[in-house]
């Protein structure tokens, strides 16, 4: 029996090396994005939330109650599955970027070389959308757009190469609005990043594009066919004015999915894999709103701050994470513990797992039955798990279940629709943090539910408010860690807030910290200070106070503009000096070998010390002889 076994062996392994030639080498950046009370980092490949940087971080912002600010989101995953002519099943997804290439960066007609070119992920905001517009009025850009209004590619860009390196191809790509209407995207001609055609007039407070195709991966044999699709994600957040703040607490997804395949696909269906953790991550559960479409994950009561694992919790109270389908209505919803959905022990093949849990089916292909967890109970046949209400003792929720604990995956998946060859298709989604006041893990969750319908209503207007969207602050503007109001954040800003501290003020409308600008109302000046206190409010709470550091910490550095000039007064003589500090024991000698640690004395002489209210000072030294730790 050795000698068969032998040759199927060495058979799967050719047909494995066959499937995996390609040229293509992914490789995944991540960029930051901040724009309300949720902070994350956008990936440019299939998983847009990823635990490695910012995975989906609420409340963006200390507030007194964390130690450290825990993550709603781990990871989240855009997974496609489909049939092609002769009805076989394909799909494609991606668990572990390290080592799944079902998709990969870029279009699907370049050279699969050129991959690499194509590990980005492009970030606009909102303000340079609304001033380069401002600019056009008079049918004349005055001022030079902004690099990342010049990198946007938008078909035909006539700058990215130069600036990035990257040749577009000829094909529709990152959505822009064509002012003379000629196909070409030049943002010297009027032209701008929308987040879709489809939705033209919406200026968002921060918006990111990637794109990735499936036709040039790399897979295990084991996982299937690709589908043939290549996928544009427009990812975008709004600080507008909303019921309870839901807008604030949002961050919204476009899928532009294109037929690549060159033939006609059916029962095409979309899956969002979300890996969520409500603080500590072995006591979350979950369930799904079918007639909100939507899909949650809550916890189970409070939580430790800080969770077996080390990473920060909650405490109590902890917020509700749901998933809503916009464009789609949702066709089914499970969950499997940690990374796989299939058991390594199972002998169903692991393409047969995936057709099934897309098609609302437990791993093993049973039929998902109301009661208990689900699997082979007495209950009516369904395609959605926990669908009812956790606060309804006699509903079919988790909590009202014998639940195991474990490291919840969610995977919910769109109503199943067909693409002909070329043929797209867009679909909309949203991430929200849900937390009121006071409130059991139950009664978030109908908190939760109790503002989707608002998430659609708002999706239906085209993103627009019934009074109409504010525009983003273009003057005076309040740049959250900008504490003197001079453009850059840096030490001198911490002086600003020594002077200010305790002051309090008129609130920001919708504040958050991340580096955008913001409208403010003036508090007036401090007295010691020509900048308005309005500026040392840097969180926006109404109150001058140690929270404030959190936003200089987070920004520091930045600058609105190019400036080099840091805005202080260098000093060279007497008055601050500097002293490294010998340690007897570990470094007594006045030269210090390399790897060696060292400390520095400061000190200021001949200055009252009724005259200091704060220290902010730089250090220069040679990188190439001194490294921080």
């Amino acid at each position: 029996m050795k000698a068969p076994l032998l040759f199927v062996m060495l058979w799967l392994s050719s047909v494995a090396n066959v499937w995996a030639q390609t040229n293509c080498y992914p490789i995944r950046r991540s960029a930051p994005f901040y724009a309300n009370a949720i902070k994350t980092s956008i990936g440019s490949q299939s998983d847009l939330f990823y635990g490695l940087g910012d995975g989906f971080v609420y409340p963006a912002f200390k507030d007194g109650g964390y130690l450290h600010i825990p993550d709603l989101i781990y990871r989240q995953q855009f997974w496609i599955g489909g049939r092609d002519e002769s009805g076989k099943w394909k799909n494609s997804y991606m668990l572990s970027a390290i080592q799944d290439r079902d998709f990969v960066n870029g279009p699907g007609s370049i050279d699969p070389s050129d991959c690499v070119n194509w590990g980005h992920v492009w970030v606009v905001n909102g303000y340079e959308v609304a001033s380069l517009k401002d600019d056009y009025k008079d049918g004349i850009i005055d001022s030079s757009p902004g690099y990342s209004l010049l990198v946007w590619p938008g078909r035909g860009n006539p700058y990215i190469h130069s600036l990035m390196g990257i040749q577009l191809p000829d094909q529709q790509l990152a959505p822009f609005y064509d002012l003379n209407l000629d196909g070409i995207y030049d943002p010297w001609t009027g032209d701008y990043p929308i987040i879709g055609e489809d939705c033209p007039n919406l200026i968002p407070t921060q918006m990111a594009w990637t794109i990735y195709n499936d036709v040039l991966g790399t897979r295990e044999y084991f996982k299937g066919q690709p589908l043939g699709v290549e996928v544009g994600v427009t990812v975008f957040a709004l600080d507008f004015p909303s019921p309870d703040d839901i807008l604030q607490e949002s961050v919204f997804v476009r899928y532009d999915i294109q037929n690549i395949s060159g033939e006609q696909l059916s029962d095409v269906r979309i899956g969002h894999f979300v890996d969520a953790e409500i603080g500590c991550s072995q006591d979350d559960l979950v369930g799904c709103y079918p007639n909100g479409q939507t899909f949650y994950a809550y916890n189970d009561g409070a939580d430790n701050l800080i969770c077996p694992q080390g990473v920060p919790g909650y405490g109590d109270f902890p917020p509700v994470l749901t998933t809503t389908f916009l464009s789609d209505s949702l066709n089914s919803f499970i969950y499997w513990n940690r990374v796989n959905p299939w058991d390594p022990s199972d002998t169903i093949p692991i393409p047969q797992v995936i057709e099934n849990v897309f098609h609302g089916l437990w791993q093993d292909g049973t039929t998902i039955t109301e009661g208990g967890n689900g699997y082979m109970t007495s209950g009516n046949p369904t395609t959605f798990l926990f669908s009812g209400l956790p606060s309804d003792s006699t509903s079919w929720a988790q909590n009202n279940t014998d639940f195991e604990f474990g490291d919840r995956r969610l995977f919910g998946v769109a109503k199943a629709f067909g693409l002909i060859s070329n043929e797209r298709k867009v679909h909309y989604s949203v991430y929200s943090a849900h937390r009121g006041n006071d409130f059991e893990p139950p009664l978030q969750v109908d908190y939760a539910l109790s503002r989707i319908p608002f998430l659609h209503s708002f999706y239906g207007s085209c993103f627009t408010l019934s009074i109409g969207n504010p525009l983003p602050c273009l003057t005076d503007c309040v740049w959250p860690g900008d504490m003197d109001g001079n453009g850059m954040c840096n030490n001198l800003d911490l002086l600003e807030w020594g002077i200010s501290l305790d002051r309090m003020g008129v609130k920001r409308t919708q504040p958050f910290i991340g580096w955008l600008p913001q409208h403010g109302l003036s508090w007036g000046k401090t007295g010691k200070l020509d900048s308005d206190a309005r500026h040392q409010d840097a969180n926006g709470d109404g109150t001058i106070d140690p929270l404030d550091l959190f936003a200089l910490n987070e920004n520091f550095g930045r600058t609105v503009n190019e400036s080099i000039d840091w805005g202080g007064v260098t000093l060279t003589g007497p008055e601050i000096k500097l002293t490294r500090i010998f340690n007897p024991l570990t470094s007594p000698d006045e030269l210090l070998a390399p790897g060696k640690k060292f400390m520095i004395q400061f000190d200021v002489s001949d200055w009252p010390v009724d005259s200091i209210y704060n220290l902010g000072y730089s250090i220069t030294f040679d990188p190439a002889v001194v490294s921080l730790d």
